[in-house]
């Protein structure tokens, strides 16, 4: 019985075919993304608006970047928040590329990041995209 060896060319042939489902699964991700996100429940912030936004009540902060698909992802996602008239729940966003300060202040290491402050305070910390689900659990869990 013959066994099998793998040549220098399977390794290329593994990585031309990894490379093609890569990009395949990327621009499948990308298009996912809405170009306009309608009926957005952020208001802009800067640094002069922020201390006094955050101080009272609960907020879901974004630190975004322009032009960022994952940043708009990411504002999508919460979009897809459910809106509870009886929690008053503020959402915000703060692009970073205007307002370093706030960058530094907030310690913020990459976009998109959301801070959740509950009076003033920060009660949650999320980096990255997070998918629908887990914002939700995240949701229930702070707004209790």
């Amino acid at each position: 019985m013959k066994t099998f060896k793998l040549q220098t060319w399977h390794f290329g042939l593994m990585l031309i075919a990894l490379s093609i489902v890569t990009n395949i699964i990327g621009t499948w991700a990308v298009n996912s993304i809405p170009d306009k996100i309608e009926d957005s429940r952020f208001v802009e912030l800067n640094d002069k608006t922020f201390d006094e936004a955050i101080r009272s009540g609960t907020g879901f902060v974004l630190f975004y970047k322009e032009n960022s698909d994952l940043c708009d992802k990411m504002e999508y996602n919460l979009n897809q928040l459910p809106a509870d008239d009886n929690e008053k729940i503020n959402y915000y966003k703060v692009n970073i590329a205007q307002f370093y300060a706030l960058e530094a202040k907030y310690r913020i290491s990459g976009v998109p990041s959301v801070l959740i402050y509950k009076d003033g305070k920060e009660a949650e910390r999320i980096l990255g995209v997070i998918p629908e689900s887990n914002l939700k659990i995240i949701y229930n869990r702070v707004i209790k």
